[in-house]
């Protein structure tokens, strides 16, 4: 049975634990409308989604989100070296 990468969102002296902010093109239109959750110890995708309340409930110590627009940048940049 493989873990669930949700858990309780984490409060840090008072703050819920933030996610990166979605990118805006500069007429204020979204230009990245989803979050992509990975795997610290694989670094591999464990799945995306449109929603920020499931985003903020990821287990940061083992999870790290990234805009989806941040995650896919990254990949092509591991891929053109």
């Amino acid at each position: 049975m493989k873990a669930n990468p949700l858990r309780a969102s984490r409060v840090v002296k008072g703050f819920i634990m933030s996610i990166p902010e979605l990118e805006r093109h500069d007429n204020g239109n979204l230009a990245c409308n989803s979050w992509t959750i990975i795997n610290k110890e694989t670094g591999k995708t464990v799945m995306e989604t449109w929603q920020r309340s499931v985003a903020e409930k990821v287990n940061t110590d083992k999870y790290q989100v990234l805009t989806t627009m941040q995650h896919l940048q990254r990949f092509n940049q591991s891929i053109a070296q």
